[in-house]
């Protein structure tokens, strides 16, 4: 196992050569591809599941945002994602105190 700093500030572990995962510190990656490996071994690299089609409508949480961060005292606003993750993630950050 191994374990670098990514340039996007990120931490990647690679394990066995197949396995690699990141997290935002060292232990975070190792965990993450520590149990992406024992994943694989028990379920095999290949699952007969069907993929669940994807959601076409507006998501809920991001429609409501305002709202619910409102009702417990926060603020939110979108965070932009280094571009190692997914490219279909929406990052938000929550905060205390009035919108920027």
């Amino acid at each position: 196992m191994s374990t670098e700093r990514h340039p996007s500030g990120l931490w990647r572990t690679r394990l066995n050569g197949t396995v690699v995962r990141t997290g935002f510190d060292p232990e975070q990656a190792e965990e993450r591809a520590l149990m992406a490996a024992l994943a694989l071994e028990q379920l095999g690299k290949v699952d007969d599941a069907e993929v669940a089609p994807a959601w076409l409508g507006t998501i809920p949480a991001v429609d409501r945002a305002g709202e619910i961060t409102s009702a417990l005292g926060l603020t939110w606003h979108d965070a932009v994602l280094p571009s190692l993750v997914a490219a279909d993630l929406a990052g938000i950050v929550l905060g205390t105190g009035s919108a920027a």
